[in-house]
């Protein structure tokens, strides 16, 4: 039987991953009574990362368009199809320079996993729960100077989490060899921003660039009030925003929203990470 092909599976705002997949359970896969990992094994521990993600996201701000689209396409649509063509008008319709801004980034990510499919033939990873969660164990694989015998067996371990089969040879070796040794390395390796702050020799400083980096990508934004750097480095309130002031000075960080002064409420600044 020909099943409804999923048209937001690889987009790369997994936010509309998400609605379609709620819409394709609320749609299809329910009232039909299919198993959904018999019907679409693809979507196994994937619709996870895009909760996350879309949560993450409806608890900073309900007023977002996507979560507005979640709500209307859930409530007004009659059947998958009439979902899916509700999301695809959305991706069409221009929001102001908002949803311009997500137009290029969608193009940019489109190009971007194009050129790794190009480059990498067969040996390219298609499961974006693998790769979240390979990412997330270079953090500690980088941080305690893992031998290459331990990564490979970290990587092991992940294949057989996330993956309903086994990767081939070449995609394994994308994994260990693409995805996460530059990536350890990368973590492992001072920069000159961290140089400069070994020379400042504040240990708060430089314990809170380390927590900066496990939590926020490069080009990602993080937000940074009195308490939430507390909440980081302990210690007491004092100088614990001139902490941040010093990131920005030495090219770690650079300021997008300013702080309002003396917030204890998390409403601080918002930062960008540079390196």
């Amino acid at each position: 039987m020909k099943h409804p092909k999923l048209l937001f599976i690889d987009y790369p705002d997994k936010l509309l991953s998400f609605i379609e997949y709620k819409a394709l359970m609320t749609f299809y896969i329910r009232p039909n009574k299919y198993d959904l990992y018999e019907v679409y094994p693809e979507l196994e521990r994937r619709w996870t990362f895009w909760n996350d993600e879309f949560f993450t996201v409806y608890n900073k701000n309900r007023n977002d368009w996507r979560v507005e689209l979640h709500n209307k396409v859930l409530n007004d649509a009659s059947s998958f199809d009439e979902a899916q063509q509700m999301l695809q008008s959305s991706v069409r319709t221009d929001r102001g320079p908002a949803r311009g801004k997500h137009l290029k980034a969608v193009k940019k990510g489109n190009a971007q996993e194009q050129y790794q499919r190009d480059q990498l033939g067969e040996g390219f990873i298609e499961n974006d729960a693998l790769l979240s969660a390979a990412k997330i164990a270079c953090i500690k694989l980088a941080s305690d100077w893992a031998e290459l015998s331990e990564i490979k067996l970290v990587a092991q371990e992940l294949e057989d989490q996330h993956c309903r089969h086994p990767l081939s040879n070449k995609q394994r070796k994308t994994l260990l060899e693409v995805v996460m040794l530059p990536r350890i390395e990368k973590l492992k390796t001072p920069s000159i921003v961290e140089s400069k702050l070994l020379a400042i020799g504040d240990k708060r400083l430089y314990f809170l660039w380390g927590k900066i980096k496990q939590r926020c990508e490069v080009g990602d934004t993080i937000d940074l009030a009195q308490s939430q750097v507390l909440e980081l480095v302990g210690g007491s309130t004092k100088g614990a925003l001139d902490l941040v002031k010093s990131l920005v000075s030495v090219g770690a960080l650079e300021l997008v929203r300013k702080p309002k002064i003396g917030s204890l409420n998390g409403k601080g600044g918002k930062y960008r990470r540079l390196v």
